[in-house]
């Protein structure tokens, strides 16, 4: 090391860098030549980056520097991320981060269901200095005996902690009325809400004024149907500022309470999901999750589909009820560093109706995901372990460009 001193080089690397509570990364170098890492505020993943940019004893380099930048924000999907290398007075190194003034991002997912198939998700985003905006489209028509497909285009306001939030969209669906799907009708419906935003950190809140409009075929209740709610939403969700992808707090929260045209009576409903992760050995992660729906709404129209989600574990089985709840644990072992995980899960739930009567199930499964950096894709497996359940296997990818 001395030799390379004399000549000029600098033992440059990171020796340690620490996440605090607060949310503040620290980092420290060793004979660093790196004055300063600005970050401006965008997506906090940059943290992540800027703590990966060198590997312990690798030697400093402006071009390796450039080059390992440019990995890193493929890895992390940053691709409005700019980050300029420039030399301050002293000529040691600053690193500039900063978020690109205006951005198109356009984001994939393909959805497994064991009722309506695959679903393919496509959301393109516009990102600018004071209006974000996105349009997202989903279709599953013609893969089974119900279906589903729906446009919505969203606006907020950006570089913001709190402002408005408004959105309008359109859907059509084919459901059925009985648990066998003998008898199916058809729902199109358009909707359209507004309101005001506030975020801090991993935390956000809504709150929403909507309005959604039904014209139905073939429901025995009617043709036509409205809801008037106001609309609470909740989000934590920390997936994008930890340093570990498996240390994780993901939990979502949306009541609504308002006008049921179809009934002639106000309702209050709500879901809930949420999912835990936290590591307990090397490479070994543990995970709790849980999911709940319930509406005051009678209307099968109002309903959800039992053997969906963490109970998608019967195959072409249509029972929809007004309460659904359900919860799993499992573990997540990392097969192949940053690529392949394993995830066996065992998940129970309980669902009913306005009766006040409840049945139960329980599922035990296990995921596979393979994450390419830019893309990811998930295979799943589950099995009904109470009952007369199938074999379902369901295949959902996602990615960013």
């Amino acid at each position: 090391v001395r030799r390379y001193h004399d000549r000029g080089y600098t033992a440059f690397y990171i020796r340690r860098a620490v996440l605090g509570d607060d949310g503040i990364l620290e980092i420290y170098f060793n004979e660093s030549v790196v004055g300063r890492i600005k970050v401006q505020g965008a997506d906090n993943r940059e943290n992540r980056m800027a703590a990966e940019i060198y590997a312990a004893g690798e030697v400093f380099n402006e071009y390796i520097l450039k080059d390992n930048i440019e990995i890193l924000k493929t890895r992390y999907m940053l691709s409005r991320l700019r980050v300029d290398v420039i030399r301050d007075g002293d000529g040691s190194v600053i690193l500039d981060l900063y978020p690109a003034r205006a951005s198109v991002t356009l984001d994939f997912y393909i959805a497994g269901d064991p009722l309506r198939g695959v679903v393919p998700v496509f959301t393109a985003g516009y990102t600018g200095e004071s209006l974000d905006s996105e349009i997202t489209l989903r279709s599953s028509l013609g893969q089974g005996d119900v279906a589903f497909s729906s446009g919505e285009v969203r606006l907020r306001q950006s570089n913001s902690a709190s402002g408005f939030v408004t959105g309008a969209g359109a859907s059509y669906s084919e459901d059925s009325l009985d648990a066998k799907g003998l008898m199916i009708y058809s729902a199109a419906n358009a909707f359209t809400g507004g309101g005001w935003f506030f975020s801090r950190g991993p935390g956000r809140l809504e709150l929403l004024l909507s309005g959604s409009f039904y014209s139905l075929e073939d429901y025995p209740r009617g043709g036509r149907a409205m809801l008037f709610p106001f609309t609470v939403r909740t989000l934590y969700d920390d997936r994008n500022t930890v340093l570990d992808r498996n240390d994780y707090v993901l939990a979502e929260f949306t009541c609504s309470t308002g006008w049921n045209s179809m009934e002639h009576r106000a309702f209050v409903s709500y879901t809930f999901y949420s999912k835990i992760s936290l590591p307990l050995f090397r490479r070994l992660y543990g995970f709790v999750t849980a999911e709940s729906f319930f509406t005051t709404s009678a209307e099968r129209l109002f309903g959800r589909y039992v053997f969906t989600g963490l109970l998608a574990c019967r195959r072409d089985n249509y029972t929809a009820e007004s309460a659904v709840h359900s919860a799993g644990t499992g573990f997540t072992v990392e097969l192949m560093k940053d690529h392949i995980y394993l995830s066996p899960g065992v998940y129970g739930g309980v669902y009913g109706g306005g009766a006040g009567t409840y049945c139960g199930a329980w599922c035990a499964g296990a995921d596979i995901l393979w994450d390419a950096g830019v893309v990811a894709v998930d295979f799943r497996i589950m099995r009904e372990i109470s009952g007369p359940g199938d074999m379902v296997f369901t295949l959902s990818a996602g990615g960013r460009f």
